[in-house]
């Protein structure tokens, strides 16, 4: 009789512990919104491209700043879009679209987005496009970057602290002026879980350029005893060199180094981004190696475990056109499936990056 009783109190044992440490699954996006600007002007930056023209016609400060772009693509397009509130709300709902669709028919848990202008337009896109989404957190801290633009984290799981945003120093001489790494650590359940929000220099910078960010990122790393998901826009190419990636964040001879969400679930890189015939895994999703699976030693600890196969590059045939154009050859060129661009004049599109999604198991 004894022997059952104790039978008993051990499955008792067991029932509750394996209900306390039931699975806890929690969705990561990363999404590069292209330009999501709201159509005030902030002072000190260079975002007078997204003003209504009535507003920049008005100002000659304005049409001033339009004029002084170097880049004649650029200067025409500052000095002839009109960025109005309904073409803001056009976007929003586009953004939103892929979003909401893109977790097997639901938005993800935590949704990183890159080339926000501020907390302004991102309050936009929770409250216009995603009302009913259940976002509870809106993150964005303003960097240093000249056109003003930031990384921003929506989260339906709350921050267990406050978020912090990490300079990049480019040249030696402290920070610069690009966008910071945002850190934001989340409570899921009885578990935390430490997310980076990235959006490195683009291609049109030094190879050395995102070496300094990946170095800005390890070192923020080094204190992070959460598991560590580090996702965003990483403008890193494969014949970058020195590569930043490459050298860098997946190099098992550091200290600290990263899997690959899309090399794990795939094998090989299909691209998140594409330019004349190229696709490029600009946008990827990484796991820091110490957090992995931590706690997964003993039978009654937390376990936190990455869900390889849920990895995707979010890329639904609505996101997609056939663009056509004429090289420098004067020969007529199509691709097919490339990423739909936002276009402020048909109010169709999205944007020029495809998203990356991927979930994670906590037990």
């Amino acid at each position: 009789m004894k022997m059952d009783k104790i039978v008993c109190l051990i499955l008792v044992y067991v029932f509750c512990v394996a209900t306390t440490h039931s699975k806890q699954i929690v969705s990561v996006m990363s999404y590069n919104a292209e330009n999501l600007f709201d159509t005030t002007h902030d002072i000190g930056k260079k975002d007078h491209t997204y003003l209504p023209l009535s507003v920049k016609r008005s100002t000659p400060e304005y049409l001033e700043a339009c004029r002084n772009i170097r880049n004649t693509y650029y200067r025409h397009t500052c000095l002839t879009l009109d960025w109005t509130e309904s073409i803001l709300k056009q976007k929003i709902q586009n953004l939103a679209r892929v979003i909401k669709e893109s977790n097997n028919g639901n938005s993800p848990d935590i949704l990183v987005l890159q080339e926000i202008e501020n907390i302004n337009v991102l309050r936009q896109l929770r409250d216009q496009g995603l009302a009913k989404e259940g976002y509870r957190e809106v993150i964005l801290i303003e960097g240093p970057d000249n056109r003003g633009i930031d990384v921003g984290i929506l989260s339906k799981v709350p921050l267990a602290e406050p978020a912090k945003l990490h300079l990049v120093d480019l040249d030696g001489k402290g920070a610069s002026a690009t966008r910071g790494i945002l850190e934001a650590t989340f409570k899921v359940g009885q578990n935390k879980i430490t997310v980076f929000g990235n959006h490195w220099p683009s291609q049109m910078n030094s190879d050395y350029h995102r070496v300094a960010a990946a170095k800005a990122m390890l070192e923020a790393a080094k204190n992070i005893d959460n598991p560590l998901v580090v996702t965003g826009d990483f403008n890193t190419a494969p014949s970058d060199d020195p590569n930043a990636i490459e050298d860098y964040l997946l190099n098992p001879n550091r200290d600290l180094f990263f899997f690959d969400g899309e090399w794990e679930a795939y094998g090989e890189y299909r691209g998140t981004h594409h330019y004349r015939g190229e696709w490029t895994s600009l946008d990827r999703i990484f796991l820091l190696e110490k957090t992995m699976d931590s706690g997964c030693r003993y039978w009654w600890g937390d376990c936190f475990t990455p869900m390889w196969n849920t990895f995707k590059i979010v890329k639904k045939d609505f996101m997609l056109k056939d663009l056509t154009y004429t090289d420098n050859n004067g020969d007529i060129v199509t691709y097919e499936g490339v990423p739909n661009r936002f276009d402020p004049k048909t109010g169709e599109g999205y944007s020029d990056h495809l998203p990356v999604l991927m979930k994670f198991q906590f037990r």
